[in-house]
């Protein structure tokens, strides 16, 4: 974005800077919406304020919603971990691997990814049916959809507790409805942490 386009938006930058602020400052969730006519720049405002949060050591997660059943959280997952469409297979799933170790401390990486594999098709194939914990919920009928809400929102937490998170979706207009309410879920719960929705 131009400074000739920033200069109208200062008071939108204003408003996103200081909720960043008090998410930081209060380490509490904070929620701001972005709201106007298709065509204003508020694609480009959030890309240009992103990319200060992150400047300003914000972890940042980016998606744009599409409709698609958890499409905007599993966009979510992939702007974190670096995956892309393109990527071969075997890249991804290292990468997945990786921030996934780095998150959790390297506790239970192949169980946190079947979880996270509700949300997100490259992280399902990580799970192994050998493990102990996918065994045991195959055999008690437990909700595997609820198990991965925590378990997504364990990992938002504990990202969250090494730097602030920043989930910036783009669209919300076109998100699907689990996807907004897991978020709405996952967000209102995250008392004690910097996540900014």
């Amino acid at each position: 974005m131009s400074q000739e386009q920033l200069l109208g938006r200062l008071p939108e930058l204003k408003v996103l800077d200081r909720a960043f602020d008090r998410a930081v400052q209060y380490r509490a969730p904070q929620t701001v919406t972005i709201l106007g006519e298709r065509g204003l720049g508020k694609s480009l405002l959030l890309r240009h304020w992103t990319r200060r949060a992150e400047e300003a050591g914000a972890r940042i997660y980016r998606a744009q919603a599409s409709g698609e059943p958890w499409g905007l959280v599993a966009g979510l997952l992939r702007s974190r971990m670096g995956l892309s469409s393109a990527m071969d297979r075997s890249v991804a799933m290292d990468r997945l691997r990786a921030v996934v170790g780095e998150v959790f401390a390297d506790r239970r990486i192949a169980d946190v990814s079947h979880f996270l594999g509700h949300f997100l098709p490259e992280a399902e194939a990580m799970a192994a049916p050998e493990l102990p914990l996918v065994q045991a919920i195959r055999e008690w009928p437990v909700d595997g959809e609820t198990i991965a809400r925590r378990v997504l929102g364990r990992f938002l937490r504990l990202d969250a507790e090494r730097a602030p998170v920043l989930l910036a979706c783009d669209d919300l207009d076109r998100a699907d409805a689990k996807s907004l309410a897991l978020l709405d879920e996952v967000v209102s719960g995250m008392a004690g942490v910097p996540i900014l929705l």
